[in-house]
């Protein structure tokens, strides 16, 4: 059997305050993951390949829940952007940490809680995600910066929280159209 090194003896800087979380989210679900009729519940490393296995296995949930193709690839692209926002933004600069996602069937309608312990959103807040104006030549097209607009457009009661040192995202999306 192999022993794993220790955190601190691979380079992997460890912060007390964020390895809290992690028990904690040991105790709700066991062995990382768990899905049942209708919840879906995953705990990640917050790097890109986790995210790729992460909404595989969404999709494998909405799919065994009989959801239409056409309401599949709208909740993939929205959690493909809020969990990036979190690799890149939130453990940014070689901080690395879990990305703790909840699916539940509410009501008719899909309720998502995307938990992390990164860094908070600048000012606290939700960044606007204003429209941009895409007549123009390629190149003067901004780099980013559509996500958040995206996000906005594809979800309703969107809302973020930091309580400690722990970002909550929540955001509804309605089955219905």
């Amino acid at each position: 059997m192999r022993m794993l090194k220790p955190l601190w003896a691979v380079g992997w800087p460890v912060h007390p305050e964020r390895l809290v979380f992690i028990g904690k989210a040991q105790e709700h679900i066991g062995a990382f993951g768990d899905m049942d009729n209708s919840k879906f519940h995953l705990v990640f490393p917050g790097d890109q390949m986790s995210l790729r296995g992460a909404l595989s296995k969404s999709k494998t949930f909405l799919r065994n829940l009989d959801f239409p193709q056409d309401l599949i690839g709208p909740v993939e692209l929205v959690l493909a952007e809020a969990v990036n926002n979190i690799i890149e933004h939130a453990y940014a600069g070689g901080i690395h940490g879990i990305v703790d996602l909840t699916i539940s069937c509410v009501d008719g309608d899909l309720m998502f809680s995307i938990l992390d312990d990164g860094l908070p959103m600048p000012d606290d807040r939700l960044p606007e995600g204003d429209a941009h104006n895409l007549d123009c030549d390629t190149e003067d097209l901004p780099e980013g910066g559509f996500g958040w607009f995206m996000i906005r457009e594809l979800t309703s009661d969107l809302v973020y929280t930091r309580t400690g040192n722990r970002n909550r995202l929540e955001f509804r999306m309605s089955l219905n159209g």
